[in-house]
């Protein structure tokens, strides 16, 4: 459900049925956006194992063509911080970002993630993706996506 104040004012209630032995989860969100900036920090419960926790998402965008967010959220026993930027129509209809992401829980997982996404026609985009995880065992993962678009 979504009750929108103003353009640009909303907020949000989402139920997520998730699998019987995951639980049930809810989020209760608040979005506020200006010409160059969104903010949208939230509240979650999962019901039955009686987790929640908080956090907040934001994206900035400075100049036309370059794109900043940051992520935080803490649970009952998780914390989590990403950041990184994006810059936009360098060549073409194109975007190039960087970011990075931490999560402390059970055990520290670290992603450093590159990507390139290029534009080819109006409703298809295509996306390189490189990954570098840090867990147990670090690992670097290479990707493509196809994104076809109506």
């Amino acid at each position: 459900m979504r009750y929108q104040f103003s353009e640009k004012t909303a907020f949000t209630i989402l139920y997520i049925n998730n699998k019987p032995d995951s639980g049930n989860a809810g989020i209760v969100q608040l979005e506020m956006s200006g010409e160059n900036f969104n903010l949208r920090p939230y509240y979650s419960y999962v019901f039955g194992g009686n987790s929640k926790g908080f956090g907040v998402s934001a994206d900035l965008s400075p100049l036309e063509n370059i794109g900043l967010f940051f992520r935080f959220g803490k649970g009952d026993s998780k914390d989590f911080v990403s950041g990184g930027f994006e810059l936009k129509n360098l060549l073409f209809k194109d975007k190039l970002g960087l970011g990075y992401a931490y999560l402390k829980g059970e055990g520290t997982h670290a992603v450093a993630e590159l990507y390139y996404s290029l534009e080819i026609l109006k409703y298809f985009t295509v996306s390189f993706d490189l990954q570098y995880l840090s867990e147990s065992k670090n690992a670097l993962v290479c990707g493509v996506r196809l994104h076809f678009k109506r």
